[in-house]
């Protein structure tokens, strides 16, 4: 939440061209509460943020989940894709991991792991398709309801 916060801080600045320099009331300084800051400055953790730079920064942080969704998305299906050529190329063995299609030069490592850097969960052979993949999500735990599956429509 800090990081988040110093981004937003540094968005804020460069939106509002203002320097950190201690003004008083201006974008990056200090402050108790939002009527210790000018216009249209809020006070958020202490210091002046613009309001117009928070939003885009919460927009930015949205874009980027969303975007992390999709391409989880299309890596459970390229990876399912990738174990059904391997169940051909094997004749009907099934991969254990991703590993087994990167050693097959199937996949390459770079589409080994999901958006959030975990592997992708293979389940070979699969309830919904000859292989079933899974991608944990962003809480990267199995199970849950965030995770992303190659049999789940779009």
């Amino acid at each position: 939440m800090q990081r988040l916060g110093y981004l937003i801080l540094t968005l804020a600045t460069v939106v509002t061209g203002c320097d950190t320099t201690k003004k008083l009331g201006v974008a990056g300084s200090t402050c108790g509460a939002s009527s210790d800051c000018t216009g249209d400055l809020q006070c958020i953790a202490s210091t002046c943020v613009d309001a117009t730079a928070l939003a885009a920064g919460a927009k930015v942080q949205e874009d980027l989940a969303a975007a992390k969704l999709k391409a989880a998305r299309s890596g459970t299906l390229q990876m399912q894709g990738a174990c059904e050529r391997f169940l051909l190329e094997k004749n009907d063995k099934c991969p254990t991991s991703a590993a087994d299609l990167k050693a097959a030069n199937i996949i390459r490592v770079a589409d080994l792991k999901d958006p959030w850097g975990q592997d992708y969960v293979l389940t070979c052979p699969g309830e919904h398709g000859p292989v079933d993949v899974t991608s944990n999500g962003p809480d990267q735990k199995a199970g849950s309801g965030d995770d992303i599956h190659s049999w789940d429509k779009p």
